[in-house]
């Protein structure tokens, strides 16, 4: 992507909503994981409703970007700034990821093992690479559902992800890893998902054959 931008003088946007507080060594993102000057990238916009424990949503780039950006964009013109607390979070929440980067070591440790963990029960987790954010995908939306509200009943919450926000035949339930899951946490919701799915194939079967 760096070359071809190079190569015609184009500008880069990256979207760093699921990186940021996640990949690279000390939690900085794409650039920091694939070891790139941040100042090459034009445009970066981001979240701090995920890793920064807040809400709204950011652009970062150049002070002259910015300034062009704060009197074009009509999102901006016309909306009001985020309040004093929203802020505040999100600055505390900064704080922390500089000051103890081993949350981003555990996280990823987490994030794999419920990834291999997933896997060894025979679930299906798409394409993920374990990093955050782990779906897990079901055969139908009725199944989907199901282990939805089965894992509410224990106390775990996972919504369902269906259509409209993914393709029809492709529904899930995206488990978010954090740092301070615990081992045991993430094997409980593994075990949990595996019993629901089958317990609902089980009855799938039964009432078929009726």
């Amino acid at each position: 992507m760096m070359d071809i931008k190079d190569r015609h003088d184009a500008w880069l946007l990256l979207d760093e909503a699921h990186s940021y507080g996640v990949l690279g060594k000390t939690g900085r993102g794409l650039c920091e994981h694939f070891n790139v000057d941040p100042k090459r990238i034009e445009l970066t916009i981001g979240t701090l409703s995920k890793s920064f424990a807040s809400s709204g949503g950011f652009i970062a780039a150049d002070t002259n970007v910015i300034e062009w950006l704060r009197f074009t964009l009509p999102g901006f013109v016309y909306s009001v700034g985020l309040s004093p607390a929203t802020v505040a979070s999100a600055h505390k929440a900064l704080d922390i990821l500089r000051a103890e980067p081993q949350r981003v070591t555990k996280l990823r440790s987490n994030s794999c093992h419920f990834l291999d963990a997933a896997k060894a029960a025979n679930l299906n987790t798409g394409m993920a690479v374990g990093e955050a954010v782990v779906p897990i995908l079901f055969s139908s939306p009725e199944e989907c559902m199901f282990v939805a509200e089965t894992l509410m009943a224990q106390g775990i919450y996972a919504p369902p992800v269906i259509h409209v926000g993914i393709p029809k035949d492709l529904p899930r339930i995206r488990f978010f890893i954090s740092a301070a899951h615990s081992i045991a946490d993430l094997d409980r919701v593994v075990v949990a998902v595996a019993h629901a799915a089958q317990l609902f194939q089980t009855q799938h079967a039964r009432l078929s054959a009726e």
